[in-house]
Formats: C-alpha cells, sequence, structure tokens
C-alpha cells in the first residue's frame, strides 16, 4: 500500500497490504527536508518503536526490536528516504506499521503516516 501524506515532511508510506510467514516485507518512508533538516525518522509495529534513525548520531541508525516476530535490515537510506527489509516473517508481524519524521529545532514539526499488513 502506498499513502500519501500532507505536508512537505512525509511525502509516501510504501507497505505491503499482505505478506507471507517466514517471507520477506520491504517497507519504504519517503520525506522531504526541503526547509529545514531531519531530526528523526522512526518505525512502529503497532506502536512499538522497532527502527529510529537520528541523523546527528554518530552511530548510525538503531534496530530496537522486535526480533521475535521479524528480522529486521536496512536496505537503503539517503536525504529523502528509508528502506527496510523484514524478514522471516510471523504471524505476529501481522499489524499496524507508522512511520514518523521528526524536523529539527526550531520547528520540531511531526508527521507521521501508518499502513496495515496481513501476514499470511
Amino acid at each position: 500500500m502506498s499513502a500519501g501524506a500532507s505536508g512537505s515532511l512525509l511525502q509516501a508510506l510504501e507497505v505491503p497490504q499482505y505478506a507471507f510467514v517466514s517471507g520477506t516485507a520491504t517497507l519504504r518512508c519517503v520525506y522531504d527536508m526541503s526547509d529545514t533538516k531531519l531530526y528523526s525518522l522512526k518505525w512502529y509495529h503497532n506502536n512499538t518503536e522497532f527502527y529510529r534513525y537520528v541523523p546527528t548520531e554518530r552511530n548510525g541508525p538503531v534496530n530496537i526490536g522486535p526480533t521475535d516476530i521479524f528480522l529486521l535490515h536496512e536496505v537503503s537510506r539517503d536525504a529523502r528516504h528509508v528502506t527496510l527489509s523484514l524478514g522471516r516473517l510471523t504471524s505476529a508481524a501481522t499489524g499496524t506499521y507508522k512511520c514518523e519524521v521528526l524536523a529539527e529545532h526550531p520547528s520540531f514539526r511531526t508527521k507521521s503516516a501508518q499502513a496495515f499488513m496481513t501476514v499470511l
């Protein structure tokens, strides 16, 4: 599923509607920081954060989990998008996936979009 998002920060969210147990799913969050800088980008599964990217942190992205329902791999990241691959999916990976983009100081504007994925 691809959903447009209002505002200049978050441009598109791509989450497949269906995936298969033991298979993979590719998630993509596209953003535009033309008038500000990215403070952070976070991915959530059913309101539980599982990925965080903060450009000012030297160690790069933080893969928080949940490793018991899928294997997380960062496919690509640049100044306009983050693409993740979820592998070894379990049925517990079914749920709502949300990408949240937060702009830097002074605005700290936040935009998010979400989509539901069913693992068959």
